[in-house]
């Protein structure tokens, strides 16, 4: 048999009739159409091709075709009358028939597989608004694209890219393919990096007492603060915010080390260091629930394992770290007075935009106005994450950005 059709399924996947079909397809192969098919002549005295033809109801030629694997496509009635003469279960009669067929025939069935998967398993629309892809219709492309960008050898390892995490699909079933294909590209960098640094939460939650400092640094502050974490084995990487799945920031565990994204949500430099914060306070207090389920999501759909109350201790973890609600209480009269506010910040130790950023985000279900009233006291946050920002679907292949982020994060 053609070596090409023995290597065409050598991908894993959970299609259990693929799978059966692949056993027929090894060069050892002792059952096939025409072996049974002559059984059954024998079987039942039957002379002559021409008999055969009139009782299964098929032209000679095209059955001598059909057993001979020449024929690219059958009818369904002609499978059907074969299968009632043969006597064996129909997908048995497939599986065989599948195996005879030349390596053209079987590349086509493996061609349609691979865009059945594409479909199935990504966003293509969402794909190609991020620039990760650039057609939606041009499949051997697309396929292309997935596995130099995820370093694949087949389109199949995409589902075990990431060993055991799970992922389970709700009735928006483009917003999970997209979230999962998010959380693939984080999890592929985090391992790719591999921080080789040891992890303990109190060294962790002891320097995160100290991080507010830095806010007041806006274009040094989180780098340095990001390569601290990475000397005490918490990696944090910085991408864009993707509106479509609304993640604000995850915290994933990897070879059993915290690992941290956080995205330019409203690009905005509070919400920035809130975010980490955020994230820190589920690294220092839940990582080990999160080790058990690999990655936890803020934003977006409820995560099922990290409840109300631990994201609500989480909120409060980093505001009570970057403005406590006592200095934030103290400060409050004297809201609209920029040079009190910006003394007072300094005193603390903490950029001023921490302090409007919380005070709007507790006046804003009163005020929609709010945000617009202050957002000159509050910069952006496109100077603190010049060095560590990152679009990795914009890149060739997950490689070239991991070794940028590795460089920036060990310039410590």
């Amino acid at each position: 048999m053609d070596n090409t059709k023995k290597n065409i399924y050598s991908g894993d996947d959970d299609d259990l009739l693929m799978q059966e079909i692949y056993k027929y397809l090894g060069e050892d192969l002792e059952i096939n159409l025409k072996t049974l098919m002559e059984n059954k002549k024998v079987q039942f005295g039957i002379s002559s091709d021409r008999q055969l033809s009139q009782i299964i109801g098929i032209d000679r030629n095209t059955i001598g075709r059909i057993l001979n694997g020449e024929v690219q496509k059958v009818d369904i009635l002609s499978i059907l009358k074969i299968n009632q003469f043969l006597g064996i279960p129909l997908n048995r009669l497939i599986q065989i028939y599948v195996a005879s067929m030349q390596s053209g025939s079987v590349a086509e069935l493996e061609a349609v597989r691979k865009k059945t998967f594409i479909i199935e398993n990504f966003d293509l629309n969402s794909l190609k608004k991020i620039g990760f892809i650039e057609t939606t219709t041009d499949f051997d492309q697309i396929e292309h694209r997935i596995c130099s960008f995820f370093g694949l050898e087949s389109l199949f390892q995409f589902k075990q890219e990431i060993g055991n995490v799970l992922f389970s699909r709700t009735k928006n079933a483009s917003d999970d393919k997209i979230r999962e294909f998010w959380v693939r590209c984080a999890f592929t960098q985090f391992e790719r990096i591999n921080n080789p640094n040891n992890f303990e939460a109190t060294l962790v939650e002891k320097f995160a007492t100290k991080i507010r400092l830095h806010t007041r640094q806006e274009e040094t502050g989180l780098i340095t603060v990001l390569r601290a974490l990475y000397s005490l084995g918490v990696t944090v990487i910085v991408q864009s915010y993707l509106s479509k799945i609304q993640i604000r920031g995850a915290t994933f565990s990897v070879n059993g080390k915290p690992c941290i994204v956080i995205t330019d949500y409203r690009k905005s430099y509070d919400t920035l260091w809130f975010s980490l914060m955020h994230e820190l306070a589920h690294v220092i207090y839940d990582f080990e629930d999160i080790k058990s389920m690999k990655y936890h999501l803020t934003g977006g759909i409820p995560d099922l394992f990290i409840t109300e109350e631990q994201e609500g201790v989480a909120d409060y973890f980093a505001r009570q770290l970057l403005v406590s609600d006592d200095k934030l209480n103290y400060i409050l009269p004297f809201i609209d007075t920029p040079t009190i506010v910006n003394d007072y910040a300094k005193k603390i130790g903490v950029h001023p935009a921490l302090i409007y950023g919380f005070y709007c985000w507790d006046q804003s279900s009163r005020d929609r106005e709010i945000y617009a009233k202050y957002a000159s006291y509050i910069p952006k946050s496109t100077q603190a994450v010049r060095l560590m920002k990152s679009n990795p679907w914009e890149k060739t292949n997950l490689f070239e950005q991991v070794e940028y982020i590795k460089a920036q994060l060990q310039n410590f």
